[in-house]
């Protein structure tokens, strides 16, 4: 069962809470150990909640990555302190009453991230270490979600999302199906065939989506994998056909034939009529690993696509047994994470926006800046607490990147920078379209008019029928 994250106060804290942990020292004594590690768990159960189930996530992979690899160090110096349902155990999200669980057949985990150069060339030499020479595959890391495909006698007859990665997933197979990018039926006669792939969302799909929900007043999506996710979880299939959903094939399961390597079953699913990732680099050497991993960097603004990084893993099949693999990652097998973009800019001004429920959201106006490949002017900034905690101002030069590399976010105030003169940023107390008095709601955080005839609530409704009606 997922975790509850509580009031919205709390889970507007979140972030706060994790830059918290990330300081703390390291425990002296076993209470003090029992008590950080339950703070960490606790708080990586709610970023996990909803990251996998809510499709809206609310730190960095980064940081995530750095609290949950502190986490796995503390139960290694305090083993008999460690929960059997920790974070460091755990794959995936909860299953979703809304679909049929179906049980996995064989486990669908995830991959360890690496986040330098360095760790990247440990994992490298790891490798070689017990098997000289081996060479690896090197590909894009797809920012979408992984489902599971079942084919029978060439026909497609189930697919499953990731779930809880161990025991089961959920039946999307209705959903699966209105994606073109996934065959319906296979080019080849194949008795039996389980293949792995990721379902995304292009970025073109993905501007035009989150354009649509702005205008309607509804909340957008935070970058293209939590779209994908949230698409396909949708009940109504012909709702998953509008959104242009696509889909990349990267393993074979089980297959009626056997292959030495990985590259030459993913050249097979291509005859069988899957997409592959494109740009598939086959090389031995670490320096040859680093230059692969530099390439892809190289393409990664101007990709039609989203990536998140590169998969590096070993291309001989039988030689991945050697490594075998944890609860949650194989040992064969690293999602290298390139670092965000980030630029400095200026906050010019803050003006609320009031959406189809009436919930007002600070929308901060910025100097124009390049990043990631697109011009940015705008980035929301979500509520009166998250501007409390940043200390944002009008006038203050921030720092600005790419949220999942597709949504602009203000990360940090550089103070040294702040013009004197400058003033605490509060919400209106009254609706900017209607004067209404507004007023704060779950714990205090979110701003909504109360005003139901609100002129700005009835446009942004007009706009949300007419876009459903369309």
């Amino acid at each position: 069962m997922s975790p509850d994250p509580g009031s919205r106060k709390e889970v507007g804290g979140i972030v706060q809470n994790l830059a918290r942990l990330l300081r703390e020292p390291d425990p002296g004594n076993a209470q003090e150990a029992a008590e950080l590690m339950e703070s960490m768990g606790h708080s990586l159960k709610l970023l996990n909640h909803a990251y996998y189930d809510l499709d809206s996530p609310l730190a960095e992979d980064r940081d995530y990555d750095l609290l949950l690899r502190r986490l796995e160090a503390l139960e290694e110096a305090w083993p008999d302190l460690a929960d059997s349902q920790s974070p460091t155990s755990l794959v995936g999200g909860s299953l979703s009453e809304k679909f049929a669980a179906v049980p996995h057949r064989y486990p669908m985990l995830s991959l360890a991230d690496v986040f330098s150069r360095e760790e990247l060339l440990a994992f490298v030499d790891r490798i070689q270490a017990q098997v000289p020479q081996a060479p690896f595959l090197v590909q894009m890391k797809i920012d979408g979600l992984s489902i599971s495909l079942s084919y029978q006698d060439g026909r497609l007859v189930r697919g499953v999302t990731r779930g809880d990665g161990h025991t089961a997933g959920e039946d999307v197979t209705e959903n699966v199906a209105q994606i073109t990018a996934i065959p319906k039926k296979l080019a080849q006669p194949v008795g039996e065939l389980m293949v792995r792939g990721e379902v995304f969302m292009p970025r073109r799909s993905f501007q035009a989506l989150n354009e649509d929900l702005e205008a309607r007043g509804e909340k957008v999506f935070a970058n293209p994998r939590n779209a994908a996710a949230g698409s396909l979880r949708q009940l109504d299939a012909s709702v998953v056909a509008q959104r242009n959903l696509s889909f990349f094939a990267f393993e074979i399961q089980t297959a009626d034939r056997t292959f030495e390597r990985d590259s030459e079953s993913l050249a097979w699913l291509v005859d069988l009529g899957f997409l592959v990732i494109p740009q598939m680099e086959r090389v031995v050497s670490p320096q040859a690993v680093l230059d692969a991993v530099d390439r892809i960097e190289a393409k990664r603004d101007s990709l039609p696509f989203g990536i998140d990084g590169a998969v590096i893993k070993l291309d001989q099949l039988d030689q991945r047994p050697l490594f075998g693999q944890t609860v949650k990652f194989p040992r064969w097998a690293v999602a290298y994470k390139y670092p965000p973009e980030q630029k400095e800019t200026v906050i010019l001004d803050i003006s609320p926006q009031v959406g189809r429920t009436g919930r007002i959201t600070p929308l901060a106006h910025l100097q124009a800046v390049e990043l990631a490949g697109t011009r940015v002017q705008r980035a929301s900034l979500h509520n009166q607490n998250y501007i409390d905690q940043l200390d944002i101002r009008i006038g203050d030069t921030v720092l600005v990147q790419k949220g999942g590399d597709i949504i602009p976010a203000v990360i940090k105030v550089i103070p040294e920078k702040r013009p004197p003169g400058t003033q605490a940023y509060h919400l209106p107390d009254r609706c900017p379209a209607c004067q209404t008095a507004t007023e704060f709601t779950g714990g205090g955080v979110e701003l909504y008019c109360t005003n139901i005839d609100c002129p700005a609530q009835l446009v942004r409704h007009l706009t949300y029928f007419a876009s459903r009606e369309a």
